[in-house]
């Protein structure tokens, strides 16, 4: 009706230069959107996976600290026990008692705790009554094969136990006043994993 009004006011002429005008500015309109549209879009594509890249890296830097702590609280608890009075003043027996006593306290990750003759690789007691009399070596553990240095304490490769087939790790403790023992805690990994906290 408008336009019907208009044809009649005013020439042909002008409406129509009228309408050519109107599309064209219509058309410039949707450039500018499309335009602006499009730049938002690359610019929160760029700020999400800047979002995304920081979340990673610190997620990278948080599981780095975790492991660095898990690692330095097993090898905390071999050398307290590796330290402890009972270990290097006792015997055999006594030893074994202490270990017992301290079975509950030892983290839900760690399956034994073994005292062994380092120049022939024996468990000579063990918090695993199963484990006593085990020749380490000869049980096909790996680093057992090779020069462990048990003087300076080690936290082995990890490899998978001969008996249980689960991936483990050892943490190896000298005994000060007993230059031929040392006390060794098999950490498996699994568990180790079920009991870190989640990133997120």
């Amino acid at each position: 009706m408008i336009q019907r009004r208009l044809r009649e006011v005013l020439p042909e002429v002008v409406t129509e230069r009228f309408a050519v005008k109107l599309g064209v500015a219509l058309l410039v309109i949707m450039v500018v959107i499309a335009g602006v549209g499009g730049y938002t879009y690359l610019a929160v594509q760029s700020e999400l996976q800047q979002e995304t890249e920081q979340q990673l890296k610190t997620n990278a830097e948080t599981a780095a600290m975790v492991a660095g702590d898990w690692r330095a609280q097993r090898q905390q608890q071999i050398n307290l026990l590796a330290t402890s009075d009972t270990a290097n003043e006792g015997t055999t027996d006594s030893v074994s008692q202490y270990l017992i006593g301290q079975k509950s306290e030892l983290p839900d990750d760690a399956v034994a705790v073994h005292y062994v003759d380092m120049d022939t690789s024996v468990v000579e007691t063990s918090t695993n009554n199963e484990a006593i009399g085990m020749n380490l070596e000869e049980e096909g553990v790996p680093w057992a094969e090779s020069e462990v240095n048990y003087y300076t304490g080690h936290v082995s490769s990890p490899f998978d136990s001969p008996r249980t087939g689960e991936r483990t790790l050892a943490f190896i403790a000298p005994i000060p006043q007993k230059p031929t023992q040392a006390m060794i805690m098999f950490v498996e990994l699994d568990r180790a994993a079920n009991s870190l906290p989640e990133l997120g």
